[in-house]
Order: C-alpha cells, then structure tokens, then sequence
C-alpha cells in the first residue's frame, strides 16, 4: 500500500502503523475489527462545482485492499467486454476504440448519451450487499462490507451517518461501481434489453459513464424510457439536461436527407465533446481524433486531411482554435487546454508524429 497518500482521522502513517498490523489480524479474526469514520474533502472540479472526496485511515485502506482483491477475483471473468473502466489491461481509449467500431462499422443510426446524477453518492447500500452477496456467500465479507459503507463521515469536526454511498476516493469504490452497473445496466442491456429491439444495439459503459448506438429511433426511444424506470428502482436518476439522442454514423446524413432535415455534423459533435473534456490536452484530443476517425471524416471535421505531416500540424491548430472559442485555449508550449503539462505520452505521440514526417521527406 502506497503510504504517501493523504492522512484519514487518525493522523496514523504507514511507517507508524506498522506495529499494530497483528492486533488488526486478531480483531478481523474476533470479529471485533470496527472501521473509523472517512474525513471527507471537496475538490474543485472544471464547471466550478465541487466533488466530495473520501479519504480513510491507513488501517481501513489495508482492509479494503483485501477485500477488493476478493471481489475483483470473484466478479472480474463474469463483466462483460463493454465495461472498460478499473479494469487491468482496458482504459478509456479502448472504449472509444469500441465506440468507433459500434458507430462505423455497425448499423448505428441514433447514439444516445446520457449521465447518472451523483452516481458515487446515492449507491444504495442494500443491493451493494445483495449483488456482492449473489456471488460471494461468506459473511465475514459480506459483514466487514457493510461496516465499510456505514462507517460515516466527519466534516469540519462534524460526525455524519452515510446511509447511501459509496466514498470516491476509496479502494473499493471502483469495484463497487463495476458491480453495480454490471447488475443495474451492463446485464440488463445486454440479457433483456437486445431482444427487445428491432435492429442493432450496442452499449459501451466506463465506470458509471456510458453510451448506447441504436440502429431505430423507436429502439433509442423505448430504451431511454425503461432506463429512467430500471435506474429509479435501484436508487439512481438520469440528469436530463445532459441527456441526449443524436443522428449520428454512417447513414445519418442520407437519413437526414430523405426526411429533409439536416444531420449533426462531426463538426458539431466534437465541439461539444472538446467542450465537454477541457481537462485533456491539445495534443491528446489530436492523439483520440487519430485513432479514432477515418481520413473522410478527419476533413470533414477541420477541413484538411490530416494523414499528411502537414495535415497533422494542421488538425492540432484547428483544435487549438475550436478550444480557443470556448475560452479554453492552451496556456502556451508545453502545456493543455487548462495548463496541465504534458505526459510522457505525449512526448511519445511527437516523437512518432517527427518520424513519419522524416519518412515522407526522405
């Protein structure tokens, strides 16, 4: 365990810790182990709200980490290949690897995207229980979870009950949310929800975060209806104004077309999405853009193909630009859309970008 991380309530470091690692191995043997109350933290986040953040005693990460490892042990071969967040060996670039598949390659005519409101914040703590409890049937786990969930949380000095949540920022937090979504959405759309549709559907889910391609409207339509339903059930909203359907994929412009409208164009979307992912650098929304779209669909987004070394250069300063408008510009050389350095990736992606320029020169 990483012992430089943030202190819970207990002030208590690895290195001070250390001696009492066998009175915590008799108390979890005694059932007498009690985990402590989480200080809690805001953070500021891009559109100036604040995201809550847990941070737990050293003791209670050690504890968690054991049981996160049995939970990701029991429930890991049984997700399903469109879950791609806190997974070994999956990330966020493989989602939109997929996306890309799902939307060019596929009979997607109509992606809906939406966003579930406060997800961390409103698990319900009853069916944490019963979903791990589905798979896992020891009770000491079951027990040292529920502990977990109900330890509470002191802010400025002030004790308060958690009774629904699960903290950001703990080490089980994220295998939670796997399984809760596997349950509330991954199984239900895949199992349920793809026989009833007429044509294609797909779904590609990261964490809590997740879109749907659908090849009818009438299938995107009734989708969106019953997920209001499943996730109300499970203790879940949607927020609405962030929730939409759009034309979108191969056969959305002859669609449009046909019903004398006219379609969104990529031009549009990733507008919106650049608006969406401030946080990214330049050169990292240039590295998606690469991967993820066709030389037609690179001019048709900035004008210019983007294949040739000249191209490249070009594409950068069109997003550059697109960032610009949305008083989101780069900060200067070396730096992203919000000032944040650039990776070690990022130095990678020059260093290959150079190469194939000296090819074509040669």
């Amino acid at each position: 365990m990483d012992g430089k991380k943030a202190l819970g309530i207990d002030g208590m470091t690895k290195e001070a810790y250390g001696e009492n690692l066998e009175d915590l191995v008799g108390r979890l043997k005694y059932h007498a182990y009690k985990p402590q109350p989480v200080r809690k933290v805001e953070i500021p986040k891009e559109n100036g709200q604040t995201r809550a953040l847990s941070i737990y005693c050293y003791e209670d990460k050690l504890v968690q980490e054991a049981l996160r490892r049995i939970r990701s042990a029991v429930f890991g071969p049984h997700f399903y290949e469109e879950m791609m967040g806190f997974r070994p060996n999956r990330g966020c670039h493989d989602a939109i690897r997929m996306l890309n598949i799902m939307i060019e390659k596929r009979y997607t005519n109509y992606v809906l995207e939406t966003d579930i409101k406060s997800f961390f914040n409103h698990l319900d703590h009853d069916w944490i229980l019963k979903f791990i409890g589905s798979r896992i049937k020891d009770p000491n786990i079951l027990r040292l979870t529920g502990r977990m969930l109900k330890a509470g949380i002191v802010e400025d000095y002030i004790y308060t009950a958690t009774e629904e949540g699960a903290g950001q920022g703990s080490v089980c937090s994220p295998i939670i949310a796997n399984i809760y979504m596997y349950y509330v959405l991954v199984w239900w759309f895949e199992e349920k929800i793809q026989s009833l549709m007429r044509g294609y559907c797909g779904l590609v889910a990261y964490a809590d975060d997740f879109v749907a391609c659908f090849q009818y409207k009438s299938d995107a339509e009734m989708f969106y209806g019953l997920l209001k339903k499943r996730m109300g059930h499970f203790g879940l909203g949607l927020q609405e104004e962030k929730s939409r359907r759009i034309g979108f994929g191969r056969f959305a412009q002859e669609n449009s077309a046909k019903k004398g409208k006219k379609a969104e164009t990529c031009r549009e979307v990733v507008h919106a999405y650049i608006k969406e992912n401030r946080h990214m650098s330049v050169d990292a929304l240039v590295l998606l853009g690469f991967q993820c779209a066709k030389p037609a669909v690179k001019q048709d987004i900035f004008g210019s193909d983007a294949c040739t070394p000249g191209g490249m250069d070009q594409f950068r300063h069109n997003i550059c630009s697109l960032a610009a408008r949305l008083q989101a510009s780069p900060s200067g050389k070396g730096a992203s859309v919000t000032g944040i350095p650039y990776t070690k990736k990022t130095l990678i992606f020059r260093r290959r970008k150079q190469a194939v320029a000296d090819r074509h020169k040669g």
